[in-house]
């Protein structure tokens, strides 16, 4: 069966009425037997069985899906919404489908299980080799996993992956990260935070994330062991209740997790319930007899777990736009003057919900180390005026930001914004960009998307509202065309020179004269808008008190610059930065064309001890373009 060509209604229709005349089951050629590779599970005898040879009375989802049957994330209506067939039939053909590069993509797979042969007693039996649900006749979980092992293109390529991207790919919605181990955590904050999210029905998974030691069994196990009470390491649990009660007369702050695979115990304060405790807790107490589901102090979470993972389930996805970090375009997180330069874009009032994503790099790579650049998104406040090109990135014009993140997928939720504001998504440093990668199994047509840009920034606002125009297109959010030019030139202060305004060899700073560009057939008539950056090459604990020093009427500054000890006339100052031991120093500043050219004069507070070099960017906007040219 071509998987080249989309599964849409039409087709699934037809292929399941030939095979329904043909009284045929239905084989999926491109996702065959030899794609079971799991570990150690390649050493075990492997049978494949239909659903209708392990049940007699096979269900989908049985009477309802029970959160408790498998792992939170398993709300009733965002699985059911995962088949777009939505019940058993004879054929063996099922169509799933996932979230991937900000839409819903189809895959078709057969009804064909990895299971192991048991024989007890001489009575043959069928046990499932991986996901399954704890109702023998229930295969939602089964079909699935191997959905979703078809999409990365091997079973092996599921194993040990990111909880967060598993979510964004189950629901469409933004899931939120959280470290524990941050040195910016704040205790007090996020527990307050996790009692809000669970009051509003999100779904919370959390796990103990570590690398694999020598200590673990296999390799192949992902790193999974256990701690002394319990907790399986690299392994997600799902967070049900969290609640602050009074229990035997003392305040508890108290958790229900479950493990999803329904094994291992935790043993802790409250592995087992008092009578006082169980009269507290009520109904949510009873479901505290096995499966997995048991009670643990927030003490104890803090020691047992180090991430947690809240999916933003209320929230719909109004606009998805695709773009690229590009050698001009990857200017790194505010930190570096060069962010103005990644793509930008206007997100409209009503926005609950940001997601970034980049491209997935696990397909197809099921045995090499995957890793990703560090991504976040900025959201700042509209400048003024609305058009100004020039972006601010003080810590009063952030509105919110994610933390700097290793991985496929990061979010921030921005509460419902009633004004339109900037979305800045960035890599954490300049200069990164991204490789393209082909879908293996879905084909050219499906596979598509995932080469069209370097990340996917999906919005979302409430659920049930409407963000978009009267035309149907989403209008939630925009891409800013500032147009922005750069000039770069780079230099070095060399020992016993440079120094401040203030200082006798100020005149022995390195000098650059910035010019209109002659080949502009009109001159500006308008007074002209320059943003200069400059950044210091130098660690962090050998940093110097670096800033940008700009002057009028260049012809003159510079005969008069002449000579180390040279005086320096304070009426040609056109403007100068701040002087400070950061990596980079920036000022905009709005001239007159009369003031061209300009020399600009990037200097240390002090005379430079040690020899340090430096690179200087001017940013601006057309109808000028800029050329920048040292001065010898």
């Amino acid at each position: 069966m071509d998987d080249d060509c989309p599964w849409t209604d039409e087709r699934l229709a037809a292929v399941q009425t030939s095979l329904r005349s043909s009284g045929h089951g239905f084989v999926d050629g491109s996702f065959g037997q030899d794609r079971f590779k799991w570990g150690k599970l390649d050493k075990v005898k492997v049978h494949w069985r239909r659903v209708s040879e392990l049940s007699s009375t096979s269900t989908l989802f049985g009477d309802v899906i029970d959160p408790s049957s498998v792992r939170q994330g398993s709300k009733p209506d965002a699985i059911r919404r995962l088949f777009v067939t939505p019940d058993i039939n004879p054929e063996g053909l099922y169509c799933i489908q996932f979230f991937k590069q900000g839409r819903w993509q189809r895959v078709v797979i057969d009804d064909y299980l990895p299971v192991r042969r048991v024989v007890t007693k001489g009575r043959t039996s069928y046990k499932f080799l991986l996901g399954r649900s704890t109702l023998a006749n229930v295969f939602w979980v089964s079909l699935v996993e191997k959905a979703y092992a078809k999409l990365y293109g091997s079973y092996r390529a599921i194993s040990g992956g990111n909880v967060s991207e598993a979510l964004v790919d189950l629901t469409g919605t933004p899931v939120h990260d959280y470290s524990l181990d941050a040195t910016d955590f704040k205790e007090k904050q996020f527990w307050a935070h996790l009692l809000d999210v669970c009051a509003r029905d999100r779904l919370v998974g959390c796990a103990m994330c570590r690398p694999p030691s020598a200590d673990d069994d296999d390799d192949d196990d992902d790193g999974q062991a256990s701690s002394p009470s319990g907790i399986v390491a690299n392994h997600a649990y799902s967070v049900h209740s969290v609640v602050r009660v009074r229990i035997d007369g003392k305040i508890r702050r108290l958790l229900q997790v479950k493990n999803p695979q329904g094994s291992s115990t935790f043993s802790g304060a409250f592995s087992s319930l008092t009578d006082d405790a169980r009269r507290v807790l009520g109904d949510a107490a009873t479901s505290q007899t096995g499966g997995g589901m048991f009670w643990m102090t927030w003490n104890e979470f803090r020691r047992e777990f180090n991430r947690v993972y809240v999916c933003h389930w209320a929230t719909a996805l109004s606009a998805c736009v695709q773009s690229s970090w590009t050698a001009t375009t990857s200017g790194g997180c505010t930190d570096y003057a060069s962010c103005r330069t990644n793509p930008i874009f206007v997100a409209a009032g009503g926005v609950v919900a940001i997601g970034l994503q980049q491209r997935d790099r696990r397909f197809g790579r099921p045995n090499e180390p995957i890793t990703y650049p560090m991504i976040g998104v900025t959201i700042l406040r509209m400048p003024t005026p609305p058009d100004n090109p020039f972006v601010i990135t003080s810590p009063d014009d952030i509105v919110a930001r994610t933390s700097f993140w290793n991985k496929r997928d990061v979010a921030i939720e921005v509460g419902r914004l009633e004004h339109p504001v900037l979305v800045m998504p960035s890599t954490h440093a300049p200069g990164v960009t991204g490789t393209s990668r082909l879908h293996p199994c879905l084909g050219n047509r499906d596979s598509s998307i995932a080469d069209e840009g370097d990340f996917v920034l999906n919005v979302y606002t409430a659920a049930g509202s409407s963000a978009s125009s009267s035309s149907g297109e989403p209008s939630s959010i925009q891409k800013r065309h500032t147009d922005l030019l750069s000039v770069s030139c780079d230099g070095e202060w060399s020992a016993g020179s440079g120094g401040g305004p203030s200082s006798a060899t100020f005149a022995s700073n390195p000098k650059f004269v910035l010019s209109l560009d002659p080949d502009q057939q009109r001159p500006p008539q308008e007074p002209v808008t320059v943003f200069i950056g400059l950044r210091q090459d130098s660690p962090a604990n050998a940093r110097a008190g670096i800033g940008v020093v700009v002057l009028r009427r260049a012809q003159y500054a510079l005969e008069a610059l002449q000579g180390p000890c040279a005086a320096l006339d304070r009426t040609w100052f056109e403007g100068k930065t701040t002087f400070t031991n950061r990596e980079e120093v920036s000022r905009v500043l709005t001239l007159s064309p009369a003031s061209f050219p300009v020399v600009i004069v990037p200097c240390t507070w002090a005379p430079a001890t040690s020899a340090c070099a430096f690179t200087l960017t001017v940013y601006g906007r057309r109808p000028c373009r800029l050329r920048l040219q040292e001065h010898r």
